[in-house]
């Protein structure tokens, strides 16, 4: 018995254009509109699910529940709990999810906080905005005299989440409460590509060859002395 294969056609949008190259330049992604680059766009949020292209695919809500704790580590996530709430990072949430906070040591002794977001990466549509490759930002830096690297405090909680984007974030400690960030939160596997777009928009290539961005480092490079504290002093 043969088989039938139907074929399904889409009628073309009348406002779209003949050649696909553009069309895909003729609006921005981000505020649809027409003229600019996306990576230069004044609008650069942190969305795991909009109407902007970083739609969450169909897939169950991620509930885990609060991990037990120490009586010495609850003490630690209340206080950056605390902390956080203090500076706008987290509010209080309402949320159907929930991802699970993790308390890792450092070298020094003390806790770094952070969620575990992997089962959220696992049924979010990833961005593919380009990182720069470290060794081509290498190979620019050979014949540079003098260096200096700028690691930017907090870097990702400098870009606000997007409003329907947030409730995403939620995390739970025992005795606080749920909670969501209201800015970029670590862990998120498009975090980086969004801080990158960034900083891409901040210093782009006609900085090269003196500031080179890369994630929340800036690196600075003159040949002379002088030229060098001028460029720190820009900053």
């Amino acid at each position: 018995m043969e088989c039938c294969r139907r074929r399904r056609f889409r009628r073309r949008p009348s406002n779209q254009l003949d050649n696909p190259k553009e069309n895909l330049r003729a609006h921005c992604f981000h505020c649809q509109t027409p003229g600019h680059r996306a990576a230069y766009c004044p609008g650069v949020t942190c969305q795991i699910c909009g109407h902007q292209g970083l739609a969450r695919k169909f897939a169950r809500i991620v509930r885990h529940s609060s991990p037990r704790m120490s009586p010495k580590m609850e003490e630690v996530a209340r206080a950056e709990v605390t902390r956080l709430a203090a500076e706008g990072f987290i509010e209080q949430s309402a949320s159907d999810w929930c991802s699970a906070p993790v308390l890792v040591k450092k070298q020094d002794g003390s806790y770094r906080f952070c969620i575990d977001y992997r089962d959220l990466n696992k049924v979010t549509v990833q961005d593919q905005y380009p990182i720069p490759n470290m060794d081509g930002i290498l190979d620019k830096l050979r014949k540079a005299r003098y260096l200096s690297k700028v690691d930017l405090k907090n870097a990702y909680h400098q870009i606000p989440m997007e409003a329907n984007s947030k409730k995403y974030t939620a995390f739970a400690i025992p005795g606080s409460g749920l909670w969501h960030y209201t800015r970029m939160p670590f862990g998120l596997c498009n975090a980086p590509r969004t801080f990158q777009r960034l900083i891409d928009s901040l210093f782009g290539p006609e900085f090269e060859p003196n500031i080179f961005g890369y994630l929340d480092d800036i690196i600075v490079a003159t040949d002379t002395f002088e030229e060098h504290l001028q460029w720190l002093k820009s900053f």
